[in-house]
């Protein structure tokens, strides 16, 4: 059914575009700060913006049907192996705790506010880089980040037991990069590792944007976008 299609297209187009992709797994985690009933009630809000009327939206029973259904790999825990934004956490405690409606209210304003703020700059970001594959020589968008440590420490062994457990580890720092431009595959991503020999710190973060900014000095547009997390 038409309805139907169009819910599915915009739960796929907004899933992608607040949804964390797993580099090791199919997963791809929402922010913890979303339930189910939030972003039915997100899809008919915009929907109604669009000026559909509700009786051409599906109801919030068929919703997860179809998430469940077409978009599996899109979930919503509250626990994951990765770091979770520090603020959701804090907001969402603090709306379990609220002992009144007005106290509720004002923390579902913060969040609103909050989700507002992540979906901008999800947004930017998205629209940078899907330009930059389009015009290349307008614009080039570069995303850079570290990846948690105690996840890439050697050796990594398929199982801990009491003689391995308490040995040390090699530290082995991974700081990767997406270069998005006109190539097969939308980006050329590179990764630079390290053992700690040198701060971890601003110096160390613009060294790795530089090195890709050479490695790719002949695809460079006319203008950067540049996304750091730190």
């Amino acid at each position: 059914m038409d309805k139907t299609a169009k819910a599915l297209g915009w739960m796929r187009f907004r899933f992608e575009r607040i949804g964390d992709f797993m580099p090791h797994k199919e997963k791809i985690y929402l922010p913890v700060f979303y339930n189910a009933t939030m972003l039915y009630d997100r899809m008919k809000r915009e929907l109604a913006e669009r000026l559909w009327s509700e009786t051409d939206v599906i109801c919030y029973s068929y919703f997860r049907a179809v998430w469940l259904k077409f978009l599996p790999e899109f979930v919503i825990e509250q626990r994951t192996e990765f770091s979770v934004c520090g603020d959701c956490v804090q907001i969402t405690e603090a709306l379990e705790q609220a002992t009144s409606e007005a106290e509720r209210n004002a923390i579902r304003k913060t969040k609103h506010q909050h989700e507002h703020l992540i979906s901008t700059e999800r947004n930017f970001y998205h629209t940078a880089r899907e330009m930059a594959v389009r015009e290349p020589e307008e614009l080039t968008c570069i995303i850079q980040d570290g990846m948690d440590q105690k996840k890439t420490n050697v050796p990594k062994l398929s199982k801990n037991d009491k003689n391995t457990e308490h040995l040390l580890r090699v530290p082995m720092h991974a700081t990767g990069c997406l270069f998005h431009t006109n190539v097969p595959e939308g980006k050329i991503a590179s990764v630079r590792l390290d053992i700690n020999q040198f701060p971890h710190d601003s110096n160390m973060t613009m060294n790795n944007f530089l090195w890709t900014l050479e490695d790719n000095v002949d695809r460079l547009g006319r203008n950067l976008h540049a996304q750091f997390d730190n």
